[in-house]
């Protein structure tokens, strides 16, 4: 639900993947999908930055979340920009992941 009421709990989102060149054209208030260890996150780009090394990455929010995600987004982390949400579609994958979890739910689930 991190990112309701935009996209809810079971829709599904469909990714533009990225060439290496397009990264660049990422702009503020895009909704991009990211790795994060073994998982693909879904957040809102809420700024920009250049870090120590001269590269852009990416501070990104959750729209139902009160702060920013503590990490930035490099550039190799990032898959694409969501292109399509389909409404519902996605419980099938939200059940069995709980089922699985015995019922939790990961804490970027949960917006933390």
């Amino acid at each position: 639900n991190s990112m309701y009421p935009v996209i809810k709990r079971g829709d599904a989102v469909i990714s533009k993947k990225l060439s290496i060149n397009e990264l660049d054209e990422i702009k503020l208030n895009d909704v991009i999908e990211y790795k994060l260890g073994g998982s693909s996150i879904v957040h809102r780009v809420v700024s920009i930055d250049i870090d120590e090394n001269g590269e852009l990455v990416f501070v990104t929010k959750g729209d139902n979340n009160k702060e920013v995600d503590s990490d930035k987004v490099t550039k190799a982390q990032v898959v694409g920009v969501v292109d399509l949400k389909i409404p519902v579609i996605g419980f099938p994958s939200v059940w069995l992941t709980e089922f699985l979890n015995d019922g939790t739910t990961p804490g970027v689930e949960l917006g933390y």
